[in-house]
């Protein structure tokens, strides 16, 4: 039996509607609108639980992968439109999602165990300090790691982009080509 030639692009954080395609005007996704013209997609497919910043590559590779303490969330804002306010950081473990949006400096404790749908803040529970405040620590030393300073959406776009929503770096270097 011949294996069969199978791409899989999974874009962790980005909304179906991003692409050009799938008929946002803003977006110019060429080779991705060629590709997915001859190709099966899954628009419906939504991740059952959070992933993001976590190397998923064990499983491309069909191999078991590590398990971080922390799923890190580095949520830049709007980039769709490069609007400014809605950017957050975040860390979510088995347990809890620990969640801090920068325009107001608003914190967000989530229970998703005993609360998987996050209909009830924690962050001004009494009981919960201790967490809120590791969670916080660990929060501020992901985010030093990696030099991540917690700027407005344009100033990503500004810095990180060639202002063609081309990435040219991150928060750690810069990328060659």
């Amino acid at each position: 039996m011949t294996r069969p030639n199978l791409v899989y692009i999974f874009a962790d954080q980005l909304r179906y509607q991003s692409l050009g395609y799938a008929g946002d005007p803003k977006a110019l996704t060429p080779n991705i609108d060629r590709l997915a013209s001859t190709s099966v997609n899954f628009v419906n497919a939504i991740a059952g639980s959070a992933v993001c910043t976590m190397d998923l590559s064990h499983i491309a590779l069909g191999q078991p992968g590590p398990e971080p303490d922390a799923a890190f969330m580095q949520i830049c804002g709007a980039t769709a439109d490069w609007q400014d306010g809605h950017e957050w950081r975040a860390l979510r473990d088995k347990r809890y999602t620990y969640a801090i949006y920068r325009v107001d400096s608003r914190e967000l404790l989530f229970d998703h165990v005993d609360d998987p749908y996050q209909l009830n803040d924690l962050a001004a529970s009494p009981e919960h300090a201790d967490i809120l405040d590791d969670f916080r620590t660990h929060l501020t030393a992901r985010m030093a790691a990696i030099n991540d300073t917690f700027e407005a959406c344009t100033w990503y776009r500004d810095h990180w982009t060639d202002g063609n929503r081309n990435i040219i770096r991150s928060a750690t270097s810069g990328f060659t080509g």
